[in-house]
């Protein structure tokens, strides 16, 4: 009876278990369940959120984007009168270049031809060298290898008998004429003074001028007492130009009337620039070759008087390359 009462409490036992069990695994399934329903319908209404924001987003960008083209519009039209209508009408900017290009006319563009510097003019100097008298004073210059001098020789006399003969193997020459001066020591020759009549002017130069026949130009020697007076000035000026002669004017005076002289009868005068030996000293002398240079590239032309002498001659070939900025020329190219 024990043993029975004890297999049937076992058995109830064991039924009541496995409720429990069944229970408990019922519960968990149901629990379970409604959990994955709720975290379905969690992430479906999460997707549709999501769904929804993005819809609202897209919406308020479309609205902005309308009013920024409602706004360009309406700026367009009110500060430049034009609309959208109008926009249409305009031509495309590609459209307009392209037709402006077609109507410019076409330039045809010359060649530019290359400068030949070996044409390019240079200013002109002529180098005067007056009391020329001497075979050796003509070779002197000569062994300097100038282009072109001016030889101004002194008139034929017994102190200068070979004057006329050097000048006549030159291409060009002068004649140096001696004029009365304020002062000096040894006057040459059959100089010329401030009283002599203009048939006495027209004689002396009647004989330079058969001496020297191809003679077309005399400068002065010394002069400061004859150039400085009009009257006499200007007999030699008309005795001059009786024999197809000109006068270069040495200037050794300020007070010169050879200036006025020309300018009344309308002739253009030649006159000594600078003065290029006044020391015989080769430094000083070299000094003055490059202002004459210089005045004749600021003038385009110039003049420089100085005479065959040793330092001279040594200053000319020690500054021989500053020569080079200017044409050496006889006074007939001036």
């Amino acid at each position: 009876m024990k043993k029975r009462k004890h297999k049937k409490h076992k058995a109830k036992q064991f039924l009541k278990l496995n409720k429990v069990l069944t229970l408990s695994i019922l519960s968990f399934s149901l629990v379970a369940f409604v959990s994955a329903l709720v975290f379905i319908a969690y992430s479906l209404g999460f997707e549709e959120a999501k769904e929804q924001q993005a819809a609202v987003i897209y919406q308020a960008n479309a609205d902005n984007k309308l009013l920024r083209n409602r706004l360009q519009e309406t700026l367009k039209e009110k500060h430049y009168g034009v609309t959208p209508k109008d926009v249409k009408k305009v031509p495309k900017a590609e459209d307009t270049i392209t037709q402006r290009m077609q109507d410019i006319p076409k330039v045809t563009i010359k060649k530019i031809p290359q400068t030949d510097y070996t044409q390019v003019k240079k200013p002109k100097l002529a180098i005067i060298l007056d009391d020329v008298s001497f075979p050796s004073e003509v070779r002197s210059v000569k062994s300097i290898g100038l282009k072109k001098v001016n030889f101004s020789f002194f008139p034929v006399t017994n102190k200068h008998p070979q004057t006329a003969e050097l000048a006549s193997r030159e291409p060009f020459y002068m004649v140096h004429l001696p004029l009365e001066a304020m002062h000096f020591t040894a006057e040459e020759p059959k100089t010329l003074h401030v009283n002599d009549s203009i048939q006495k002017i027209e004689k002396r130069l009647s004989e330079i001028k058969k001496d020297f026949p191809r003679l077309r130009y005399v400068n002065n020697h010394t002069g400061s007492k004859f150039t400085s007076n009009n009257q006499a000035v200007t007999k030699l000026y008309k005795a001059a130009r009786g024999l197809n002669l000109d006068i270069i004017d040495s200037r050794t005076i300020a007070s010169t009337k050879l200036p006025e002289v020309y300018s009344h009868f309308n002739r253009k005068l030649l006159s000594r620039d600078v003065f290029l030996d006044h020391q015989s000293d080769v430094n000083y002398i070299c000094g003055q070759i490059k202002i004459a240079v210089k005045t004749a590239i600021h003038n385009g032309k110039a003049i420089a008087i100085g005479h065959p002498r040793k330092h001279t001659i040594e200053a000319l070939r020690a500054c021989k390359s500053y020569l080079n900025a200017v044409d050496l020329v006889y006074v007939t190219e001036l």
